[in-house]
């Protein structure tokens, strides 16, 4: 027995979202049990149809069906943190994630709830700071700040140890600096009042310097630099910074903001949320799976590229109408699966976290571990994991699989047979997980 349900499209490209509760098999809802759930149409006539269908015994039930244009997808972001809404609980972490190169940054509160970060350099020198963001060619850094009396702010990409930054972006005393290497390239006059915001990209060897949103400089290096890591700079003790974002514009980046249609499930319940009370998210998808879980990138990857994402603990609040609370369960058995099959963690390169209760992560090649740590435990105290959160990075060069958690590199390893391509995914075994922000870009990148 089959249900169809057809609507006129007067749209050219749409997001259907059905809210529904489903105990027989749908060929069209990607998430099941759904919740807001979408699908994704496009190249549409004004005047066609489409079509949902439910096959099956039908014991499904579909309300709030929403049509609506697919909102445009802005440049993809990597990496993004406004300093200023950063609660006095988050310092610490946020702070933690971030990689000191020189002088002292120091989250301050300006007033109430606003805060900034504050460099500050020793007499002479340029502070600088790493932000954790996934490292590539291709990037873009923005960031908006005052530069204060006396003192100058910027951005960098490129830092290698003991090297000045490939290329960076200074401004404040009246002029905005290009540096290639540590040697000017390039200067001009800029003056601004209060808050301003820099912005430097680096495209196919092709430097783009932009101030208050205006493009200031586009430069084609003859001898581009690659090296790669993207953080703030400054200069004098004055400088604030009040946010920093970064963005691949030749990446795939999927922030969980919206229905992500190129990620379906094959097995688990999965969900899209908002806003969280202990950690800086905005929006991540969770999988909890009874016992597996398992989300999946919807075309296969080949070749040399990299992946990362981030992973929290779950919460879930309680409110009983006189108190309401919430409560942190333990980071286990999580899964991220390279080169995989679309329906199992038995095939593929697996990056186990959280195996053994928390003690032990491992690599698995098609089912089998090739590579264990014990370095990064997990381990749930009476409130929350330690740690909470933790920042995955996984870069793929021919045989060679290298991973890194939050900065740290887990492993190292050559594959004398490797497998050539699959899919990429995300899992969970008995429990929840949440995700946010995986970034998937090639090695061309």
């Amino acid at each position: 027995m089959s249900l169809w349900l057809t609507i006129t499209l007067p749209l050219l490209t749409v997001i259907v979202v059905v809210s529904s509760s489903i105990s027989s098999a749908t060929n069209l809802v990607p998430f099941t049990p759904a919740i807001a759930t979408g699908v994704r149409t496009s190249n549409f006539e004004p005047g066609s149809t489409l079509q949902l269908r439910c096959s099956g015994k039908l014991s499904s039930r579909f309300s709030d069906l929403e049509i609506t244009p697919l909102p445009t997808r802005r440049e993809p972001t990597v990496f993004e943190t406004r300093f200023r809404k950063l609660r006095a609980d988050h310092d610490a972490l946020f702070v933690r994630s971030m990689r000191r190169i020189s002088g002292r940054w120091r989250l301050r509160r300006i007033s109430g709830h606003r805060r900034s970060m504050n460099p500050r350099p020793t007499f002479g020198t340029t502070a600088r700071i790493r932000l954790p963001a996934p490292r590539m060619k291709d990037v873009a850094i923005a960031a908006e700040l005052n530069a204060g009396a006396g003192s100058a702010g910027g951005v960098f990409i490129g830092k290698e140890l003991g090297s000045p930054p490939a290329y960076e972006a200074i401004f404040g005393n009246g002029k905005v600096t290009l540096y290639r290497n540590g040697k000017q390239a390039f200067q001009a006059p800029a003056e601004a009042d209060g808050e301003s915001s820099i912005k430097l990209s680096r495209i196919a060897g092709v430097v783009l310097l932009s101030l208050n949103g205006k493009l200031i400089r586009r430069w084609e290096d003859p001898e581009p630099l690659e090296a790669d890591g993207v953080g703030l700079s400054a200069r004098g003790r004055n400088a604030k910074f009040f946010s920093a974002t970064v963005t691949a514009p030749t990446s795939n980046t999927y922030a969980f903001d919206r229905p992500e249609v190129e990620w379906m499930p094959s097995s688990g319940t999965w969900a899209y949320h908002d806003g969280m009370t202990c950690l800086p998210w905005t929006h991540w998808v969770s999988g909890t799976g009874n016992p597996l879980a398992l989300l999946w990138w919807k075309e296969p990857v080949s070749g040399d590229f990299n992946i990362r994402t981030r992973i929290c603990e779950p919460t879930i609040g309680f409110d009983d109408g006189k108190t309401a609370t919430h409560y942190h369960y333990p980071m286990r058995d999580m899964f991220v699966v390279l080169c995989g099959d679309g329906s199992s963690i038995d095939k593929g390169y697996v990056l186990h976290i959280g195996a053994e209760k928390g003690a032990e992560t491992k690599l698995l090649r098609n089912g089998v571990a090739v590579a264990g740590t014990k370095r990064f435990p997990i381990v749930m105290g009476p409130h929350c994991n330690s740690p909470r959160q933790l920042d995955v990075q996984i870069r793929r060069r021919g045989s060679r699989i290298r991973v890194w958690l939050s900065g740290r590199r887990a492993f190292d390893y050559v594959d004398p047979k490797p497998i050539i391509s699959g899919k990429i995914g995300l899992g969970r075994l008995n429990g929840r997980a949440d995700f946010s922000d995986v970034v998937v870009w090639r090695s061309s990148n």
